[in-house]
């Protein structure tokens, strides 16, 4: 992902709403742009493409730092209510009850200038929400486009702040001073170790993460962790945890169970399918009516993981009929749909 500086070089002629008026992006960001040309900013965002294994040592220090500064206690959720410490053995191979306690070791204000600053050199929009800014994504074709550069020109003073407070000679000592209490913190949390009384997962966290990856079916409280397994990079206990919860979740959506918000969802999609049904002959399939009149019989209440993937697929060639139709004849099933699961599933 390209960082802000990027961005706005990409971008420098776009048209935007600032203070009111319509002006370009190459008209509103000097100051930003000189911030970024400081010394220490420099370091970070590496504008000349020199020195990558520097440059990623020095990032990756950066975000290592600004996530040390949260510690975490580790817990289990008790069938009473209560909750209880979590054993080393939990630790190790973590449950579907396990979570965490989290305490951010920083004041408000350094916290978000921190955030701002990783917000500005990894381009993870994750670190605008930390500081308060929140980034849109709108999809157009294959590109993805964002809100971030009328962000950055409407929150241009924290922006600098950051930048300022980055730059300062006491920054390294705020750092330190809040790494250390942390550190110190987090020693204070001792795990006892019980093999008899430790909860045996539902499922291997590891191989729930890759069914729910592979489904596409994680969690927004796993989004950020599933990039994280996908890289490689240290996962927490609570994070295992949360795989194993989207697995139980998708393992309930597989035998037909949803929420209010998913049954209305999917009662939509039924009647779209069905309004294009009477009006193309090409979608009136046997396996399609079959699908539509088992979910109704239950009011859109159970659906199965194939039958979704299967409604939505329809959906998809509905919206390319032209190019569906030089391709299948009428009244013959658009593809099999046991076939089709395989592969997005990855025969799993």
């Amino acid at each position: 992902m390209a960082n802000l500086s990027e961005m706005m070089d990409q971008e420098a002629t776009k048209i935007v709403t600032y203070k009111g008026k319509q002006v370009r992006v190459m008209d509103a960001y000097g100051k930003l742009k000189e911030a970024f040309a400081r010394p220490e900013m420099v370091e970070l965002l590496n504008p000349t493409g020199e020195r990558k294994s520097h440059h990623r040592s020095l990032v990756n220090r950066a975000v290592a730092d600004f996530e040390a500064m949260t510690t975490y206690e580790y817990r289990v959720q008790l069938e009473d209510g209560k909750t209880r410490r979590a054993f080393t053995e939990e630790l190790e191979n973590p449950n579907e009850f396990l979570f965490a306690r989290p305490k951010l070791h920083a004041a408000k204000t350094l916290y978000k200038r921190y955030a701002l600053v990783l917000w500005i050199v990894t381009g993870y929009s994750g670190y605008a929400s930390e500081a308060g800014i929140t980034i849109k994504f709108t999809r157009l074709g294959r590109k993805l486009e964002s809100n971030a550069i009328e962000q950055a020109l409407s929150n241009e003073k924290v922006l600098l702040d950051a930048m300022d407070w980055w730059e300062s000679v006491g920054r390294r000592k705020d750092v330190h001073e809040v790494l250390r209490a942390a550190k110190a913190y987090a020693n204070g949390i001792t795990y006892k170790s019980s093999p008899t009384k430790a909860i045996e997962p539902y499922i291997d966290w590891e191989t729930a993460a890759n069914a729910v990856m592979g489904m596409q079916m994680a969690s927004g409280e796993s989004n950020k962790s599933a990039r994280k397994y996908k890289y490689q990079k240290t996962i927490r206990p609570d994070e295992k945890a949360q795989f194993i919860k989207d697995y139980i979740e998708a393992e309930k959506r597989m035998q037909g169970v949803l929420d209010s918000q998913s049954v209305r969802e999917m009662e939509e999609v039924c009647l779209k399918i069905e309004k294009k049904m009477k009006k193309y002959d090409l979608f009136n399939t046997e396996k399609t009516r079959d699908i539509i009149a088992s979910i109704r019989r239950s009011q859109f209440t159970r659906v199965t993981i194939r039958q979704r993937e299967y409604l939505m697929r329809i959906l998809d060639d509905i919206k390319n009929y032209e190019e569906v139709k030089e391709k299948r004849k009428v009244g013959e099933d658009l593809f099999d749909v046991d076939k089709f699961f395989d592969e997005i599933t990855g025969g799993e």
